[in-house]
């Protein structure tokens, strides 16, 4: 079943809502999400930090630290889930309605965009956690044709014993 799309009104409050149940995720600890696969290597997310907007973003940014695995050495990039919760003009002149845009970080912490993706759930609002929205939004990065972007950015982590 797709995912079901919610007039611009109710994204808004949705990103909202989704938002702010993410960064009390964040606060209460560190946080780990497995069970992702990212160009068919097993990979999971690390929470790292939340930033609100205003204080150091121009919107509410979940940074994660995303580790794959190649079987032989874990490899980890950093990447930020900023919530756009209202339209947008873009560089081109077009318009992008509310949602989710993926950037990842360079060697000098600078936002590289990776995909955006318009706001939807899969899931009733009232019924959904903070792992499960990640989740759901990280699979969607994984199977975007954009995702190749992210490698240029990996660094190495650790060897697998």
């Amino acid at each position: 079943m797709g995912a079901l799309t919610l007039p611009c009104s109710s994204i808004d409050d949705l990103l909202q809502q989704h938002s702010a149940a993410l960064q009390q995720w964040f606060a209460s600890g560190d946080r780990k999400i497995e069970g992702l696969v990212i160009r068919k290597f097993p990979s999971w997310l690390e929470s790292e930090q939340f930033i609100k907007a205003g204080s150091g973003a121009q919107f509410d940014t979940a940074r994660f630290r995303l580790m794959m695995s190649n079987q032989r050495d874990i490899w980890r990039v950093t990447i930020d889930m900023i919530f756009h919760p209202k339209a947008r003009l873009l560089d081109d002149g077009s318009t992008a309605g509310p949602g989710i845009l993926f950037n990842v970080l360079d060697d000098e912490d600078q936002g590289i965009p990776i995909d955006y993706f318009a706001a939807s759930t899969p899931f009733s609002a009232d019924s959904i956690t903070p792992e499960q929205w990640c989740t759901y939004w990280f699979k969607k990065l994984a199977k975007s044709h954009h995702i190749n972007r992210i490698f240029a950015y990996k660094e190495f982590e650790a060897e697998v014993d």
